[in-house]
């Protein structure tokens, strides 16, 4: 599993980001500083539409507190750069927008936060929409083994190879075309080279950029590969072992080059540059040397045992010489610096390994990250000495299925088992504490039994864990309890986490809550409908947020408060009624509702009104949120209308034009 948006725990990031911004602008009774602006146009790409920006006109405007600015209009470039603009400090969105013969080509937008030093406000030539033709011709180098070139177009250079194969010319050259260049997009054209052995020697991106109706052809070198194909077969007691779990590597002096294999093949290839390697498995030197030259590599063969021992000191032997997966007791007395080399050979391995550590002494905590990215650990027995799970202790552990945590222990740490793997999970009764996170995204976690023990359990530790359906909660627990398997304060005012695999499309919340807390129900996936009672006063940040078959939320006639980002991303959110009695909206709350037509305000709301489903303040002089998913191409803002909330067109991809 890798971390995406997750790979930094989602909502302290989003609380990072809403503790920065600053919506305020200047405080009253203050006089604005003031700084001088120049405008500037980036056009530096190695494949770009024509003409450059000599050859267009440019209007640029801003806004700054509600109030709009022209600095430019139909400008040249010369003109453009040449001039210096005096502004006042503040939140400003720049705009640029570049003109063609009175037609619009290109735009940008830039949000600047601008205080007393001089700046320059650089923007991209971001072209409209629209197709595009390209032709590039590449030439590669002769001799160097290139049996097979694919090329595609790319929306990253960390995408792999998914493009047509070329046909490689007499003269060492190969042509990559394409009629149906999307336009007005930054992509990546990459060359990638092949041996005959299939193994990848080679890559050449390079980065395109086109305005719709261009036809632009070029020529490219790609003027050295350094490398030669080499093999090195696997046996074990004579036989083929056909296993594509062993690291097997190539060095050189420093240099160390890490061969590939085929599932089910025993033979690991690579394309290194001339010269004499020794083989290793993982870090055991198996006694072969690798000769390639440019006149042809000789393979070698290389026959694997088996070492097992059980001690810190032979640890990593063990892991480096396994040819399966298998069970490993480590025995003797450990600390927690002794636990790098542990981890490092964990991290190192191609095997899943159950390690059971019920026999080390010594042991009394497990540091943070001590077994973070272990991706070989199966499971483990933890020793009865561990009182502590430090903070991100498993982290990504991502095919961690068991953990045996013994009664010794009182505190997990934050995002302790975050991105595990786990089944099951048994908490003793002698865990006090449960980190923010602890137990974020596991994704194959079903149930979670709370014991009386536990007194303090943080933000989201159970959160998208996406087929979880049950928290329970020991009786004799005196800080919280569970009601139809949802996990809320003791006396059942805060709902604190929903399961992500909830049974049932539709949930609603009991009539004793006053609080939905925050991400208590990030990422739900099966709760189509949310009924919030009367009772509820506030529901807090990042509530629903990511929630994806949530269509229906009926906000009870008590709610006062929506925190931020509350229903962040619930893609599927369709319409939303918004009470008399919410005083605060606070910002983000509906950012990324992709399907939110309307938001509907109750007539007798004293802060808030809406206007064909989109919300403004009472008083109809600010714009907050126009919905996302509203089915509208154009739009007319309201003359009551002298503020315009930031976001608050976020993503509203329907709307072609816009009347202020």
């Amino acid at each position: 599993m890798k971390k995406s948006f997750l790979i930094s725990f989602f909502l302290s990031s989003f609380l990072l980001f809403l503790a920065g911004c600053n919506l305020d602008g200047v405080k009253p009774g203050t006089e604005p500083e003031q700084c001088q602006v120049k405008f500037f146009v980036d056009s530096s790409r190695s494949i770009i539409s024509s003409p450059q920006v000599e050859s267009y006109s440019y209007t640029v405007t801003g806004s700054v507190n509600g109030l709009n600015r022209t600095f430019v209009n139909k400008a040249s470039f010369s003109d453009l750069i040449s001039q210096v603009f005096t502004v006042d400090s503040g939140n400003w969105t720049f705009s640029m927008e570049a003109f063609r013969d009175n037609t619009l080509v290109y735009s940008d937008t830039k949000e600047v936060t601008l205080g007393s030093d001089d700046a320059v406000i650089n923007f991209a030539l971001n072209a409209v929409s629209g197709q595009a033709s390209l032709s590039v011709k590449l030439n590669y180098p002769e001799g160097k083994g290139v049996s097979r070139i694919t090329a595609a177009l790319y929306d990253s250079t960390e995408e792999s190879d998914s493009g047509s194969d070329l046909v490689l010319n007499s003269d060492s050259s190969v042509t990559f075309t394409s009629t149906t260049v999307e336009a007005g997009k930054n992509l990546f054209l990459i060359f990638y080279l092949y041996d005959i052995q299939n193994v990848k020697i080679g890559s050449y991106p390079e980065s395109v950029f086109m305005t719709a109706g261009d036809s632009i052809s070029v020529e490219r070198s790609l003027d050295e590969i350094n490398t030669y194909a080499a093999s090195v077969y696997i046996t074990k007691k004579g036989e083929a072992w056909n296993d594509s779990g062993l690291i097997i590597k190539a060095v050189s002096g420093s240099k160390e080059y890490v061969l590939s294999t085929k599932s089910g093949s025993n033979v690991y290839t690579a394309s290194l540059p001339a010269g004499s390697y020794d083989i290793y498995n993982g870090s055991e030197y198996t006694g072969s040397v690798l000769i390639v030259s440019k006149s042809g590599s000789e393979a070698v063969t290389v026959d694997i045992g088996v070492k097992l021992e059980a001690t810190k000191n032979t640890f990593a032997d063990v892991v480096s010489s396994l040819t399966e997966d298998t069970e490993i007791v480590l025995t003797g007395t450990l600390t927690p610096d002794d636990l790098s080399v542990i981890k490092e050979a964990l991290v190192s391995s191609s095997y899943k390994i159950k390690l059971n550590m019920s026999q080390v002494t010594g042991l009394t905590e497990l540091p943070e990250r001590g077994f973070s990215n272990c991706y070989s650990l199966e499971s483990i027995v933890l020793p009865e000495t561990v009182t502590s799970i430090g903070n991100f202790a498993f982290e990504e552990c991502s095919f961690l299925e068991f953990v045996d945590i013994p009664d010794s222990v009182t505190s997990i740490g934050k995002g302790a088992f975050e991105f595990c793997s786990l089944k099951t999970i048994s908490i003793p009764n002698s865990v006090i504490t449960i980190g923010d996170s602890a137990f974020f995204v596991c994704n194959v976690l079903e149930y979670v039994y709370i014991p009386a023990s536990v007194t303090s359990i943080g933000v989201s530790s159970f959160a998208y864990c996406q087929s979880l359906k049950q928290i329970e909660v020991d009786e004799n627990n005196t800080e919280y309890t569970s009601i139809d398997g949802v996990l809320f304060t003791k006396d059942k005012t805060s709902l604190l986490c929903c399961p992500g695999c909830k049974e049932g499309s539709s949930y609603t919340i009991p009539d004793s809550t006053i609080k939905i807390e925050s991400a208590s129900f990030y990422g739900c996936n099966t709760i189509e409908s949310v009924v919030i009672p009367d009772s509820v006063i506030s529901i807090e940040l990042v509530a629903f947020a990511d929630n994806k078959n949530l269509k229906y939320a009926t906000i009870g006639n008590s709610v006062k408060i929506i925190r931020q980002g509350a229903f962040y991303q619930c893609e599927s959110l369709q319409s939303i009624n918004i009470p008399a009695s919410v005083v605060t909206i606070e910002d983000q709350v509906f950012c990324n509702c992709l399907s939110l037509s309307a938001i509907n305000v109750d007539s007798n709301n004293q802060n808030f009104s809406s206007i064909d489903g989109i919300l403004f303040s009472k008083d109809k002089k600010t714009i907050v949120c126009y919905p996302e998913g509203k089915k509208q191409n154009s739009y007319s803002i309201p003359d009551s209308v002298t503020v315009i909330e930031a976001g608050a067109f976020y993503k509203c991809t329907e709307i072609e034009s816009v009347s202020i």
